[in-house]
This record gives structure tokens, C-alpha cells and sequence, in this order.
């Protein structure tokens, strides 16, 4: 088994990197579809996690045409702060030996759902690619 690596940034609507007063973004991450955490942490006060090493299957093994495997494992991402609608991204690629971010752009939670109590989820789901490549690929 290969690793990949991921961080989280929080960025605002424009995807430029956000600040977050004195950090603390929860990051947890799963197996795609799966319930149990694998890995967490929280961002810092420039709205980054550190890099959380993920399994993903060995670059080698992806690159031989008669796998039939895809070359990167599916992972999920949650993110919540305080004040802030939770985001899910499902469906994240994670490649062996690649670093990764993902932006992320939380929403303010508005000051109603702030007064009852509730909670607003997001969630996207990423689609993987429709083909894998033929092509020899030196680098990926």
C-alpha cells in the first residue's frame, strides 16, 4: 500500500486562502462511505491543516495496463467551526506519493439557525474520472 497526502484550506468565495480567528477548523476524515475516523486535526490561524498521510494503492501497481484497479483510493472529508455550516466533501482522490489540498469554503451559519440550534450541513460529492488513462505516464 502506497500513502498520499492531504491538507484542508479554508478559502472565502473567491477560493483565495481565508483566516479563521485563532484557527481551530475540525478536520476528520473517513473511508469513503465509511463511518469511522481515520485521521483528524484542526487548522491553523491561516486556515490550513497540516498534511494527513492517507493509504492509497502503490504507484507502481497503477501504472501496469492490465490493472484493473483504479490508481487512487476515495476518501471523505468533514469540516466544522464554530458559527459555521459543516461541510462534507465526499469522494476526495488521494494518489500514492502526491500532496494534495482541498479548499473548502464554510458558510456562516445564519444568526436564526444560530438561535434554535441548528445545525446546516453541505455536502458535495466529488465524481471520479470517467476513464483511466492509456497513456505512459512518467509523472502523475
Amino acid at each position: 500500500m502506497g500513502t498520499g497526502f492531504l491538507r484542508v484550506a479554508l478559502v472565502d468565495q473567491q477560493g483565495v486562502s481565508t483566516r479563521m480567528r485563532g484557527g481551530g477548523a475540525q478536520v476528520r476524515i473517513f473511508r469513503s462511505n465509511q463511518q469511522d475516523v481515520v485521521t483528524g486535526g484542526i487548522t491553523d490561524n491561516d486556515g490550513e491543516s497540516d498534511y494527513f498521510e492517507l493509504d492509497a494503492p502503490d504507484r507502481p501497481a497503477t501504472l501496469d495496463p492490465s490493472q484493473s484497479e483504479p490508481a487512487y483510493s476515495l476518501w471523505d472529508v468533514e469540516v466544522s467551526y464554530t458559527g459555521f455550516n459543516t461541510v462534507y466533501v465526499h469522494g476526495v482522490e488521494i494518489l500514492d506519493g502526491i500532496s494534495s489540498t482541498l479548499p473548502v469554503e464554510l458558510l456562516p451559519q445564519l444568526p436564526e439557525d444560530i438561535q434554535n440550534n441548528v445545525q446546516r450541513v453541505t455536502n458535495l460529492y466529488l465524481q471520479p474520472p470517467a476513464a483511466r488513462s492509456d497513456n505512459n505516464i512518467d509523472n502523475y
